[in-house]
């Protein structure tokens, strides 16, 4: 391949990277790594190295594609270390002016709180999907546990106290006859409304009124 056809090569992408890539990539992309926090997994090396790596290659995007200098991807590792380590270091007083500097305090911040979960049990929610509590200790899916398990106990002793009541009233039902005492109307046959002690206002006579009347009175209340 001659230097006319490396030159063709590179006019061809030049045109290519113009046609297909967003208006400003390198902007956008210089914006995206200010805009990055580091992440929880990787240490401090790792995040700076891939800033470094990300950098690098934006020189080769659609001009203007300035890459970051030194200083501002200090600013930017500064700007997005753990809010703990950035408070630690403005109580400090330190202000390292080169990325080497903040780097190396970044590091030392990071063994320091590695030692500290090192002799601490690891801690994992599997409702959450956190490293912050663990599930024995997690608030949220015990609490969902003891609302079901409440649930369930209550519609449980229910069913059981209405089934219970229903076999006691046909057991009363089997045993009285008919026109005995459990048998009364509302009224009687000279239409009077005689007072109830049982039931207020009632329209029958106290002595007429079984007990089984009154349980079936509150089975119906239970099941309304």
């Amino acid at each position: 391949m001659g230097m006319e056809d490396v030159e063709h090569f590179d006019e061809a992408l030049r045109r290519m990277t113009a046609m297909y890539f967003p208006k400003q990539p390198a902007s956008k992309v210089r914006q995206y790594l200010r805009e990055t926090r580091k992440p929880s997994n990787m240490s401090v090396e790792e995040y700076v190295a891939r800033l470094h790596q990300i950098n690098e290659l934006i020189q080769f995007l659609p001009p203007p594609n300035n890459r970051l200098t030194n200083h501002e991807l200090r600013e930017i590792v500064e700007s997005n270390m753990p809010a703990v380590w950035q408070k630690k270091y403005d109580e400090s007083g330190q202000d390292y002016e080169t990325l080497e500097e903040l780097v190396a305090y970044s590091r030392h911040a990071e063994q320091k709180r590695n030692k500290k979960q090192g002799n601490a049990p690891r801690k994992w929610c599997e409702f959450h999907k956190s490293r912050s509590h663990d599930t024995s200790e997690c608030r949220a899916k015990n609490k969902s546990k003891e609302e079901a398990h409440f649930m369930d106990v209550e519609v449980t002793e229910t069913c059981y106290k209405l089934q219970h009541r229903g076999v006691r009233r046909r057991h009363v039902a089997q045993a009285a006859p008919d026109g005995g005492p459990t048998s009364h109307a509302c009224s009687n046959a000279q239409g009077k409304r005689p007072n109830c002690q049982l039931r207020r206002p009632s329209h029958h006579g106290t002595a007429s009124v079984h007990p089984a009347s009154k349980r079936q009175v509150s089975i119906s209340e239970s099941l309304g």
